[in-house]
């Protein structure tokens, strides 16, 4: 299945979502600017998403879609990695302790190595 990338207007969206999780990485001359990996694979993940609403989502395209996000994650440089998992331990400080211990094993369960 191939996934299209979404609008501009999505991808203002995704931005804003981006900076009110959290997840912006710094302010440039532009306005707000997050790692090209992580807004690629939020992208992935709303794409899947879409095509999940109009088509359903068997086991084997949520498994593709996992591998879609972990490959996008997977690019990011040292410095990004590490600015990646202290905003994945901000939110699960912050997250019902049920889940905080699934936060912290997210990159681990996506194959991203650290």
């Amino acid at each position: 299945m191939v996934y299209e990338l979404p609008s501009q207007k999505k991808v203002d969206q995704a931005n804003k979502l981006l900076e009110v999780m959290g997840i912006v990485t710094r302010v440039g001359s532009g306005g707000v600017v997050v790692a090209d990996c992580l807004l690629k694979a939020l992208l992935s993940v709303v794409a899947i998403l879409e095509d999940a609403v109009k088509f359903g989502m068997d086991s084997h395209s949520a498994l593709n879609a996992l591998e879609s996000v972990g490959f996008e994650l997977d690019q990011m440089d040292p410095s990004e990695r590490q600015e990646f998992v202290e905003i994945l331990e901000r939110v699960a400080a912050s997250a019902d302790p049920a889940l905080q211990e699934w936060i912290r094993n997210i990159p681990r369960s996506l194959g991203i190595d650290f």
